[in-house]
């Protein structure tokens, strides 16, 4: 027996979940390792094979109702993706007023919208960022109406700390109620899920919870544009390949997109009512392209 080529396959094997590991792992490492015997590392294509199907399998087309397990799963995923997304935005806000990137500050604060800006930012960040938080917690946790209580919270909150003039002239009016309302129409949405229907498990929601996070935070004003051109263009090709794998991916995404749109529509009730930038077709865009590849994938998924 290869035993090298059966310890990195077993490596391999990790991707899949566990009960599938512990009923069918040994039934798929005996087919892999029969044929090819004399390999000391799987071959390329065996590799990516056994990543697919474990984000397959992991995404439910082991389940008996495959199309709806990826389906309400999404769902679920987007409410987490939307959540991560509002509150890690809210985070850089509160950092922006409390001192953050050289520059920055003086930047926005002050060179676009004046220094009063400085005494709404904390309220508007810090408020939402401790409650979106929690209702991350809660929603990984199970606890979905109690997710929905403090998603609303985290709009209602930051809009009771400040007079209705303040809010009105806010440049950061979306903080206060974009994200936090897209997450509980979401999160809503997410609690009709049949009971014959599994739930996201906690590793899948942490590791969505981690990437939005990450890229989110991540100090791009520093970068220099030929890297940050490059780290886009790897992000898009990982997240394309994961999306074809995993359809669920696609749906948390165009809920991003989405948001996005909303995001860009601006009020500050004094030079102008609605502003609309002349980039936010390109989010719409991207949304009806994302829930549009999610179906057609969602579809694909069932009957492969």
């Amino acid at each position: 027996m290869n035993e090298s080529l059966e310890r990195r396959y077993r490596k391999l094997l990790r991707v899949y979940p566990a009960d599938y590991r512990r009923e069918r792992g040994d039934e798929v490492l005996d087919v892999l390792l029969a044929g090819e015997p004399d390999r000391r590392w799987p071959s390329p294509r065996q590799a990516h094979a056994l990543l697919r199907g474990g984000l397959r399998v992991r995404a439910g087309s082991t389940t008996p109702r495959p199309t709806a397990t990826v389906w309400w799963q999404g769902v679920h995923l987007a409410a987490l993706a939307v959540l991560t997304y509002a509150g890690a935005s809210s985070v850089r806000l509160a950092l922006m007023w409390i001192g953050g990137p050289p520059g920055v500050v003086d930047l926005l604060a002050g060179k676009l919208y004046g220094p009063y800006i400085r005494e709404t930012w904390l309220p508007l960040g810090l408020a939402p960022a401790v409650l979106l938080v929690a209702t991350l917690v809660a929603l990984v946790a199970g606890y979905g109406r109690v997710a929905a209580v403090l998603a609303a919270a985290a709009g209602v909150v930051p809009t009771v700390l400040q007079s209705n003039d303040t809010i009105e002239r806010s440049p950061m009016l979306w903080f206060v109620w974009w994200g936090p309302a897209l997450a509980v129409i979401l999160i809503v949405a997410s609690l009709r899920r049949p009971a014959d229907v599994p739930a996201v498990g906690r590793g899948t929601g942490w590791l969505l919870v981690a990437a939005t996070a990450g890229t989110t935070l991540v100090p791009r004003w520093e970068l220099p544009l030929p890297l940050i051109l490059a780290a886009a263009a790897l992000l898009l090709s990982a997240v394309l390949w994961l999306g074809s794998a995993d359809p669920r991916i696609l749906t948390a995404l165009a809920a991003l997109a989405c948001l996005k749109v909303l995001t860009e529509i601006e009020t500050d009730g004094r030079t102008y009512i609605w502003m609309v930038h002349t980039y936010t077709p390109g989010y719409g865009i991207a949304a009806t392209a994302l829930l549009i590849a999610a179906a057609v994938q969602t579809r694909r998924h069932a009957r492969v």
